[in-house]
């Protein structure tokens, strides 16, 4: 997701990410779902937290540092 700084702030993207995950899961029947954000990036943490993503791993993408989150599965719980 990405919004323009005037549309930070209202749940957009909470209530988006929100659908895609649950299309991916119910509709798609995906085994698994990973989201990844520039670690400075808290915006789009708290939006990976919101939706239920667990935190998994930092690593590295064009040289930034990012954390990984994972959609949680019955045999990670």
């Amino acid at each position: 997701w990405r919004y323009a700084k005037h549309a930070w702030g209202n749940g957009y993207a909470t209530e988006a990410a929100a659908a895609v995950l649950d299309y991916g899961i119910n509709t798609l029947k995906l085994s698994g779902i990973v989201a990844r954000s520039a670690v400075e990036n808290v915006g789009s943490i708290r939006v990976m937290e919101k939706i239920g993503l667990q935190f998994e791993a930092y690593g590295m993408v064009h040289g930034r540092r990012t954390a990984l989150y994972r959609q949680p599965t019955a045999d990670r719980l």
